[in-house]
């Protein structure tokens, strides 16, 4: 049997946070594999170890050893060949995007439905898995390396468990989880660059909130024919998620 490695992480948490999101990537091992390559390439080229986005992002400040301050238009077109990785190698992305409020407003019997839990992360979890478990080949099974950060590594586990005992079939195919630090694995940088990119992205898309890196954003997701990562993507406002909770009773 083969394997489906996935890599995400989560972006804002919604104690204190209006937009969530939980981000990443799936690749079989030949795909990961000639992305960490070329990954590394790109992180050789500007004298990095590893690419955190919320350094790479400030413009105005050095990127790696081996380049400078740079204008926002400078520093977007120094970090596509980045976005190219993603897109020329990877399988699929993976974007789940809530607004807060949208489900913490929930009534109690519609999040006992849905794991009686009130954090939205146990929804954008299992959709993950689910897509995961859709996108897999008849003979891959599924792997998840998450961010290791305390909370999200702990909640990842338990719901991993929870995926498990309510959904067979999706859970069958879920085989490993584990929780790594991203300085060592591309896919999980790339994932964290996703997490924030799309998390800014609901916001102007929801509040009208601009960001510097709206370019990058399309020029990383937009359709292009050579890309072989295949998108599936669910920004969920407070209106979306209403909508959810009235079919969740519905069907009860």
């Amino acid at each position: 049997m083969g394997i489906l490695h996935s890599f995400f992480d989560e972006s804002g948490k919604f104690q204190d946070h209006e937009v969530v999101a939980f981000c990443g990537f799936g690749a079989s091992e030949s795909q990961l594999r000639d992305f960490d390559k070329q990954w590394d390439n790109q992180l050789r080229r500007i004298g990095m170890d590893a690419l955190h986005w919320v350094k790479a992002r400030r413009n105005g400040k050095t990127l790696g050893s081996n380049i400078g301050p740079q204008t926002l238009k400078e520093r977007i077109n120094e970090l596509k060949p980045f976005a190219d990785c993603i897109n020329d190698y990877l399988g699929i992305g993976i974007s789940c995007v809530f607004e807060v409020t949208g489900y913490t407003s929930f009534a109690q019997e519609s999040k006992q439905l849905l794991g009686g839990v009130d954090n939205p992360f146990y929804i954008q979890f299992l959709r993950t898995v689910l897509l995961l478990a859709e996108y897999a080949k008849p003979d891959e099974n599924v792997a998840m390396t998450c961010d290791e950060d305390e909370e999200t590594a702990w909640n990842s586990y338990r719901l991993y468990r929870r995926v498990k005992e309510l959904d067979p079939r999706a859970g069958k195919r879920l085989k490993a989880i584990t929780f790594a630090d991203d300085e060592n694995f591309p896919a999980l940088q790339a994932a964290d660059m996703l997490s924030f990119l799309c998390r800014e992205q609901a916001q102007l898309q929801w509040h009208g909130i601009h960001y510097e890196y709206e370019e990058f954003f399309r020029y990383l997701t937009d359709e292009r024919g050579t890309s072989s990562v295949k998108w599936k993507v669910a920004f969920k406002d407070k209106e979306d998620l209403s909508k959810l909770e009235k079919s969740l009773i519905k069907t009860a």
